[in-house]
């Protein structure tokens, strides 16, 4: 189980306790083995504030660019209410799910995996907490790359549409070299930020930046036209796009809420655990109604249901432009280090599981080796995965629906239908929860029975829907110029 519990979950821990966490307030949780047999409560230093920054942050910073094209596609009264619903539905599942990981007095994903599922409960959610991190690398070097093309495009006042470009301007405007200068920025970002201890308080300044980046995008939408608008005004229900536009677009959602990722860990680290309850819903309202809503609608009524993903690329090339993806470039390298700072936990452990993580002068290249395998993956995917559609399309379809659906639902609906599952083995009694908490768990699956089945049906019904949608995507993508210039990181 030791292994299990450490992919990642320490270092999200650490986020969680440090994060506007009172000095010395936070004293290291113990694993949740040791917890459950010990009536001493478990206290941390992170408020309800912090904790439901920290969730936001994880979910929030990148994904505010994408709702106009959100809100663009599917109406703006439609794309709002579906938001609402379907991220109101995955907030409450995560609310039943933390019952359990508060009433265990777990300290990870894969402790509340353990007592669900025993071992393969654990090894399962643990897999898709680190598969969720890998997949989400490359979405945020292309979301980055681009932010820093328009950053560079701007300063070097290029032209909008590239007709009158010098050496430089061309060469920033081919997507594959701001996509390689992008590597070279996160990697020493990599190498100094070993784990989330050394990140506290970057969370907070990307809460900041997103409501400043909404109100800079809403008046540059409201103070000048759209290039590439069709014309066609948008709906208030539905639009004239494709099928797959419509799945792209619901796959937003599942992008840009998915606090069962990290709550576990963030619940740990907080001055009163049964706080995540209230920070849960605290990340799942304000982004919605102050970020999304805002963004999503104003954009998409004034410039029409043509509007861009990311939005960020119809700022043109001015001032605006390079503040607004100057701010969507820093919150998108954050959580770029973020997601990769568990993967390379992993790495460690696999190629030097004696390393002691410190950063010195003979051990750099190893810590080189270490964080590459991350950049590597997440620069052939982002190179050969060319649209951010079906990138994000590869991150939605199986780890969110499996996590915030399906996955724990199922788990939990176990323990009700078939109470003979309710005695652990020998394994599971040495490292689980008090013998209790099997019966606990199908107390609070009958109270929540309806919502655990919608979870299911609904998380079934998303994994072939956003597959096929990003299979579709990437076998018909059509490569208007060089495929290295203009099809990657589009």
């Amino acid at each position: 189980m030791a292994e299990l519990r450490s992919s990642g979950s320490n270092q999200l821990k650490a986020l969680s306790e440090d994060l506007l966490a009172d000095d010395g307030a936070a004293q290291e949780p113990t694993p949740a083995a040791e917890d459950n047999k010990s009536d001493q409560p478990r206290r941390g230093g992170t408020s309800v504030l912090g904790a439901a920054m920290i969730l936001s942050t994880f979910s929030t910073t990148s994904s505010n660019v994408m709702y106009p094209f959100c809100y663009g596609t599917l109406g703006y009264v439609l794309g709002p209410v579906m938001g609402l619903v379907v991220q109101g539905l995955m907030c409450m599942l995560s609310l039943r799910f933390m019952d359990v990981a508060l009433a265990a007095k777990c300290q990870s994903v894969s402790d509340l995996g353990h007592v669900l599922g025993g071992v393969w409960g654990a090894r399962f959610l643990a897999f898709l907490q680190v598969m969720n991190n890998a997949l989400f690398l490359p979405v945020s070097l292309v979301i980055a790359s681009g932010a820093l093309q328009e950053v560079v495009l701007s300063s070097l006042g290029c032209s909008d549409d590239g007709t009158h470009d010098d050496a430089a301007c061309a060469w920033w405007r081919c997507n594959i070299d701001p996509l390689f200068i992008t590597c070279v920025l996160a990697w020493p970002l990599l190498l100094f930020a070993r784990n989330f201890g050394h990140m506290t308080g970057l969370a907070a300044v990307s809460i900041a930046i997103v409501f400043a980046q909404t109100g800079m995008i809403i008046w540059y939408a409201a103070n000048h036209a759209f290039d590439g608008a069709t014309g066609e005004a948008v709906l208030p229900v539905g639009s004239h796009a494709p099928w797959h536009a419509f799945i792209s677009a619901i796959s937003v959602y599942l992008y840009s809420f998915v606090p069962m990722f990290v709550a576990v860990e963030v619940s740990a680290g907080m001055a009163n655990p049964e706080g995540i309850r209230s920070a849960i819903v605290i990340a799942y309202l304000v982004p919605a109604i102050g970020v999304y809503a805002p963004t999503g609608v104003a954009v998409a009524l004034l410039w029409g249901p043509s509007v861009p993903n990311p939005v960020t690329h119809a700022l043109g090339t001015g001032t605006v432009s390079a503040v607004t993806n100057g701010m969507l470039l820093y919150s998108t390298l954050l959580d770029f280090v973020v997601a990769a700072t568990p993967v390379n936990g992993v790495v460690q452990r696999c190629l030097f599981p004696a390393f002691d993580g410190r950063l010195t002068t003979g051990n750099f290249p190893r810590w080189l080796l270490i964080t590459l395998p991350s950049l590597l993956c997440a620069l052939v995917l982002a190179i050969f995965v060319p649209r951010l559609d079906s990138l994000i399309g590869l991150l939605t379809f199986f780890c969110v629906p499996a996590m915030m659906f399906f996955a724990p639902s199922s788990m939990m609906l176990r323990h009700l239908w078939y109470p003979k599952l309710r005695t652990y083995d020998a394994e599971q009694a040495a490292a689980d929860s008090p013998p209790e908490m099997p019966a606990e768990i199908a107390r609070i699956a009958k109270g929540s029975m309806a919502l655990l089945l919608v979870g299911i049906m609904l998380g079934a019904l998303l994994v072939p829907t956003v597959l096929i949608e990003t299979i579709y995507g990437i076998t018909v993508l059509t490569i208007d110029g060089a495929y290295w210039c203009s099809a990657v990181g589009s």
